[in-house]
């Protein structure tokens, strides 16, 4: 696969299987992304979020401990692209993530029907591309 790609979803780790969820559901929707989580190269990483027109945060406890996702999200921010957040996890943004994602509340994604927020949010994607 490429690493030239719509949305780039940037995710701890611990994260990796809601990553893969999520990257499953935008290329269902059309839009081709990568996930940070996975075990792919950091070149690959690199180039994708240098090239990606959108970034998807997941947001959890592991994701706000991180450092990885604060500077993927610090990158996305320098490019004036737009972040998306779904959380899956009730937990508020740390101070370092709520820099770049404050403008927007994330979806919630932490109780009930996981597969809407998911389709949800790959709606906003579209939307964020489109714009």
């Amino acid at each position: 696969m490429s690493a030239v790609v719509d949305v780039f979803v940037s995710a701890a780790l611990a994260d990796a299987a809601v990553s893969r969820e999520l990257a499953d559901t935008l290329t269902a929707s059309g839009i081709s992304c990568f996930a940070s989580a996975s075990d792919r190269s950091s070149a690959d990483a690199l180039t994708a979020l240098e090239s990606g027109r959108a970034v998807v945060l997941i947001l959890s406890a592991a994701a706000n401990a991180a450092p990885d996702v604060v500077r993927e999200l610090e990158r996305a921010a320098a490019r004036g692209i737009p972040i998306i957040s779904l959380a899956i996890e009730d937990v508020s943004p740390s101070p370092s993530i709520a820099y770049f994602t404050a403008t927007a509340p994330p979806i919630p994604a932490w109780s009930g029907d996981r597969q809407r927020a998911l389709q949800v949010l790959a709606e906003a994607a579209q939307r964020a591309l489109n714009e």
